[in-house]
């Protein structure tokens, strides 16, 4: 029995009431997860290792906290699988939310003033309320980044797993980023808010006949951090998407967010090359070698 056999004699066992009249694999699957789309508007997403798992558990947790509170739709975990034997989580699945994702080309093509003032404030809204959302009415133990532990462990990592990939000038200029920032108390003064982690083009979905966001995905990277975090993804949208959320206009959060927009590639090859994605590695070190 293969794998995706397995995964669905698993939805069956957990849920013999749905009828699984098709299944198809999607193409895009994620790094961490197998994606199978039943019945064709059904997400069901299975981890491929135990801390995928884990990451999986508590993404349920903050989706399921987070429902009803959010300007825009996000997935709603309706179904949940556990092993029985160890107590991990197997699966998670939820209805498709309509749209696809707003690509860079996608925003660059709208040239209707007002509906790029649309888009501006339907994703700061969302983020303002998804940064303003009280953690302690998730049922769960949520994870840490953005801080100065944080920063020092992927400044060690980059130096151990990337850098002898990388021209010498490229690692000294690398060292020499990371060091000023992390040399600077002041990048560490924020309160942490739940945010986003991931959110760039990919994650946001828009209807391109009405021309709004319809909704926003894949919260595996969500974690209690630094609100510039979500700014440093944040599609070009210019000054109106500072007008609908003035907190992320300041300076600091701008700096903060330019340089985790510069970790970006090598963040993409650091977690490739643990994965063994070849092609993702290679677009991520690129500029590097």
């Amino acid at each position: 029995m293969d794998k995706w056999a397995i995964y669905l004699e698993r939805v069956r066992h957990a849920y013999p009431e749905l009828p699984l009249e098709t299944a198809a694999v999607s193409t895009a699957g994620g790094q961490f997860n197998d994606i199978l789309i039943i019945n064709g508007d059904l997400i069901f997403r299975f981890p491929r290792t135990p801390d995928a798992a884990k990451t999986m558990a508590t993404e349920t947790a903050i989706l399921r906290g987070l429902q009803g509170h959010l300007p825009l739709p996000v997935p709603d975990p309706a179904y949940i699988g556990m092993d029985p034997h160890t107590g991990e989580q197997v699966f998670m699945g939820y209805r498709m939310i309509q749209g696809e994702p707003l690509w860079r080309e996608t925003l660059e093509s709208v040239g209707d003033e007002e509906v790029l003032d649309r888009i501006a404030v339907q994703l700061a809204t969302f983020l303002r309320e998804l940064h303003a959302f009280p953690v302690i009415e998730i049922d769960a133990h949520l994870p840490t980044a953005d801080g100065a532990d944080y920063w020092t462990g992927m400044h060690t990592a980059f130096r151990e797993e990337l850098f002898g990939y990388m021209r010498p000038d490229a690692r000294r200029g690398v060292e020499r980023e990371l060091e000023a920032f992390l040399g600077d108390p002041s990048h560490f003064g924020w309160s942490p808010v739940l945010r986003h982690g991931d959110f760039g083009n990919e994650n946001i979905l828009y209807d391109p006949r009405a021309q709004m966001i319809t909704g926003v995905i894949d919260f595996g990277s969500a974690a209690l951090g630094d609100p510039a975090a979500d700014l440093a993804s944040v599609p070009a949208l210019g000054d109106r998407f500072y007008l609908a959320y003035p907190d992320l206009a300041t300076a600091s959060v701008r700096e903060r967010a330019g340089f985790y927009r510069s970790t970006f590639a090598l963040q993409q090859a650091l977690w490739a090359l643990r994965v063994g994605d070849e092609e993702d590695f290679r677009d991520g070190i690129a500029t590097y070698i």
